[in-house]
């Protein structure tokens, strides 16, 4: 389809900011002539985490995003070009890291964050410029003597969750100004630099700013980005993993204007055309090492940690938008199985890149083409990327963005259970009453999710608990009484009058199954319900440099890797078993030694497939493959849950007798 201009005569309305009205939502579904998305953000701070959730949101406080401000000079109040005038110097960095940094705050209710991202907001308010221009002068000229608004497209995020989480109106009259300014920009300058490919992350504030003020300068220049930027229409206009990360759903979001649904399709489309290129593997993420390279797609690939936080919240707002619920399965994706193991557990350090095949991290270059980029250190972890200073500030917004999207407000007054983790949540339903519902489960590491809800008064609204496409048996149960309800669009809607103390009881049943990737190798992958697994690797971890609190890690295999699955043409499921374990309740799941969960299949070890003299994984050799001795037991545990790990595996052409390692 052609990158054409919409004639639609956009409606000349003055400038009226009209605030919402009391409800969940962090804004109306839509105000005409938008097109209302399916569900909507609740505020900042509605979803309190518990669980395995809040480990992770407590770990990033006293880890890397919490701390960081004394880490990186690009977070220096004092002299920081998003809040001197006198001072030129700041780019994305500050941008980045306050998307995180914020909502951390924000769902943690910790008063101590929230003040610093006060301070940093008064800062960037009180910066702004007669023209409505913010932020760096010198950013103004610094693409060819043309502006670079990228790295404003972060803070106008920033802003845009902070005006939510405190209604400061003075956010809206600064965001006025500056769309204002941006509209005088010549049509040219849109295609200029990151933002080129990146100016979804603008429409989605300009909309949302829309639906609270009704002011025409952000569909005026919605359409003007849309019109004066990449082409994303069922089409990949960049080969760098994050542009494509955030990119693609530039179409579904400007389609809110547009209404065309050919819009949405082509962010689908677009997706597909990422994933099956580049995506052949588990995890939920692509080989995206910095740049796709359509011959280097092999699960060696990493996929880099701004991708996988970046995707995570493009899926966030796909399904909001859409309501379509493979989004949030895509979201799961990501968040279980790759986000964890970009990070060390505790969170003082994290790498650049993160694989599915991935037998060794250490701390040099690599030098024979293996990644982007020869000679970058992309693989230990280190409490700063060296060489890479998007990630460190990035990978913060991952885990608060999960919990606030874990819950959602429909378009009909109702909510939406959609990312199932232990927490509580209030909102207000059916256009008033305000309501508190409790959850309590396991999830991923068990099947039942369980509803406590209490309305302020006995109260009819629609409760939508989606159901993941990997289910095939799911089930309700309300006060102990199996419920006959129908999917619908892959949610179970529950509408009735809720009445304080009611119980829901949602059954999630998981089995383990094997995914044949015909298209890499034919290998093959296994999952228990959401979660994939991977070999378990034995790691040492050597100290390679920091200090104290911050030291930087690589990490080396001590066992045995290169094994490929015994599997049963007939039932390849057949001879694996789950062995449960109990773990502390306040305990990390994402390591080796605290997962609740290990995975026992047969194995076979392949000895022609070796690490190469840098210590690189080899590429998968097509399966099957001939193994070598005895078909052994061996073990995987989650694939979160593991830095080191092989998880697309080769199968093995045997059919030897299973014995234990």
């Amino acid at each position: 389809m052609c990158h054409r201009f919409c004639s639609r005569l956009l409606p000349l309305l003055a400038l009226s900011i009209v605030l919402p009205q009391a409800s969940g939502a962090a804004s109306p579904a839509g105000r005409a002539p938008l097109k209302a998305v399916k569900f909507v953000e609740l505020a900042p701070g509605a979803v309190k985490p518990e669980g395995w959730l809040k480990i992770q949101l407590e770990n990033e406080k006293t880890g890397m995003t919490g701390q960081l401000a004394s880490l990186s000079p690009f977070l220096k109040y004092a002299g920081n070009g998003w809040v001197d005038k006198k001072a030129d110097t700041g780019w994305e960095e500050l941008g980045y890291w306050l998307r995180g940094y914020g909502d951390l705050g924000y769902v943690l209710h910790d008063k101590t964050i929230v003040a610093s991202t006060e301070k940093w907001v008064q800062g960037i308010l009180n910066d702004q410029r007669a023209d409505g221009w913010f932020g760096p002068h010198a950013l103004r000229t610094s693409l060819n003597g043309m502006p670079d608004m990228w790295p404003h497209m972060l803070l106008l995020t920033v802003l845009q969750h902070n005006y939510v989480y405190t209604r400061n109106p003075a956010i809206l009259s600064f965001m006025h100004r500056y769309f204002q300014f941006q509209m005088k920009v010549k049509d040219a300058d849109f295609h200029q630099g990151w933002g080129d490919t990146r100016w979804g992350d603008e429409i989605q504030t300009l909309l949302w700013y829309y639906n609270q003020t009704a002011d025409p300068v952000a569909l005026q220049l919605t359409e003007k980005i849309h019109h004066n930027s990449a082409n994303w229409m069922d089409n990949l206009p960049t080969l760098h993993n994050v542009n494509l990360a955030q990119g693609f759903r530039e179409p579904a979001e400007y389609g809110l204007l547009g209404h065309d649904p050919v819009y949405a399709r082509a962010s689908l489309i677009d997706y597909h055309l990422i994933k099956d290129q580049y995506g052949q593997f588990p995890g939920g993420g692509f080989a995206g090492d910095e740049v796709v390279r359509p011959a280097d797609t092999d699960p060696r690939q990493g996929f880099e940690t701004c991708g996988i936080v970046e995707l995570m919240r493009s899926c966030e707002i796909m399904q909001r938008i859409t309501g379509a619920s493979d989004w949030a399965d895509r979201t799961e994706d990501l968040a279980f199985n790759s986000l964890p193991a970009a990070l060390t557990p505790n969170q003082d350090g994290l790498h650049y890149i993160t694989a599915a095949n991935s037998i060794a991290l250490p701390a040099g270059g690599r030098t024979e083409g293996q990644f982007n980029n020869n000679g970058m250190p992309m693989q230990f972890y280190a409490p700063a990327c060296y060489g890479y200073r998007c990630c460190i500030h990035n990978y913060g917004m991952g885990w608060p963005y999960y919990d606030e999207n874990s819950w959602l407000a429909t378009d009909s007054g109702g909510l939406c259970a959609s990312l199932y983790t232990a927490c509580s949540v209030r909102a207000v339903v059916a256009h008033g009453t305000p309501v508190r519902i409790v959850e309590a489960t396991r999830y991923p590491f068990g099947s039942s999710v369980q509803f406590q809800i209490f309305p302020a008064k006995t109260v009819r609204f629609s409760l939508l608990l989606r159901i993941p496409r990997w289910c095939s048996s799911p089930a309700v149960k309300i006060d102990g009484r199996k419920a006959p309800v129908k999917a619908k669009q892959g949610y179970f809607v529950l509408q009735r009058n809720w009445r304080r103390g009611d119980r829901v009881q949602l059954m999630l049943p998981m089995r383990i199954q094997v995914r044949r990737w015909a298209a890499n190798k034919n290998s093959a992958s296994v999952n228990y319900g959401p979660l994939t697994f991977s070999l378990d690797i034995g790691e040492q971890w050597d100290k390679v440099g920091g200090s104290g609190k911050w030291p930087r890690f690589a990490v080396m295999p001590d066992t045995p890797w290169n094994y490929g699955l015994a599997l049963s043409a007939a039932n390849p499921v057949k001879g694996m078993r789950l062995v449960w374990r109990s773990t502390p309740a306040q305990s990390n799941p994402f390591t080796p030694q605290t997962a609740p969960v290990k995975l026992e299949v047969g194995g076979q070890r392949i000895p022609a497939w070796m690490a190469d003299k840098q210590q690189v994984v080899r590429p998968l050799p097509p399966s099957p493959i001939q193994g070598s001795g005895p078909v052994q037991r061996i073990t995987l545990i989650p694939m979160g849950a593991a830095r080191l790990r092989i998880t697309s595996f080769p199968v093995v052409g045997t059919r030897g007798r299973l014995v234990q390692r």
